[in-house]
């Protein structure tokens, strides 16, 4: 499934915070976790764990590639957790529930109990909008890949075992890819502009900075995981023509 768009992302997550239930609670954490579904439903009651710096983290079970790992939570995150943690105490038949999300009457959650909430989404969203729960890791690992978190380190948040697992999860990092290209190119732009002025240029003002700034990029794309990507393969073609134009004028 591919990732929510970002108005459809956050919509969903508005639609999460104001459904004042504990499966929407928690699909909200799983969206701003990434975990899978599965790995919710085996959450622990006692899935927060705290370092000795006093960072918390959550404590994800054995899943799908028989891995466990920790996750690290905002405090948005804890004190949702929190919140659920109080909801299935009250649910608990004895008071000390084993899993973190009990339905109201004491059963451990299931799968048709998140299916049932992204279908009553999907009633007030376009035709045609898909909602599935996997979205929501899908739309978590997108949203932090393109905000700046390397591929490396989001393999791991994800409990990937194989890097081109990961970037299955990178459907739109092109995007991010190409920004950086537009934000190069703008600033090659600007010189250009600033070399018709040159009395605002400051002495001994080359063209150096701006081609060793794209060379860098360039370094940076090659040594990329996607590397081998078409799309990103041309894109270094492109700036090594920009290099080139430059350095003719």
């Amino acid at each position: 499934p591919r990732a929510f768009t970002p108005d459809i992302d956050a919509y969903v997550q508005e639609r999460f915070r104001l459904g004042n239930d504990i499966f929407y609670d928690a699909l909200l954490l799983m969206r701003q976790t990434g975990i899978r579904v599965g790995e919710l439903q085996d959450l622990s009651f006692t899935c927060l764990r705290q370092d000795h710096k006093e960072n918390f983290f959550l404590k994800v079970p054995l899943g799908k590639l028989n891995t466990e790992r920790l996750v690290p939570l905002t405090q948005e995150m804890v004190e949702l957790i929190r919140k659920i943690q109080k909801q299935s105490q009250g649910f608990s038949k004895n008071n000390n529930p084993e899993y973190l999300i009990l339905a109201p009457n004491g059963r451990r959650a299931t799968f048709d109990d998140f299916r049932s909430r992204m279908d009553e989404i999907q009633t007030e969203l376009p035709p045609g909008t898909s909602t599935t729960s996997h979205q929501l890791r899908h739309t978590c690992a997108t949203s932090l890949l393109n905000h700046g978190m390397g591929i490396i380190a989001l393999k791991e948040y994800l409990g990937h075992k194989d890097i081109h697992m990961t970037l299955t999860y990178a459907a739109v990092a092109p995007e991010a890819i190409r920004n950086e290209y537009l934000r190069a190119v703008g600033n090659i732009q600007q010189q250009f502009k600033i070399k018709s002025n040159p009395s605002s240029l400051p002495e001994n003002t080359g063209k150096e900075p701006i081609t060793t700034q794209i060379a860098d990029l360039i370094l940076k794309l090659k040594n990329a995981p996607e590397a081998n990507n078409k799309k990103l393969r041309n894109i270094i073609r492109s700036l090594k023509r920009v290099i080139s134009q430059i350095n003719e004028k």
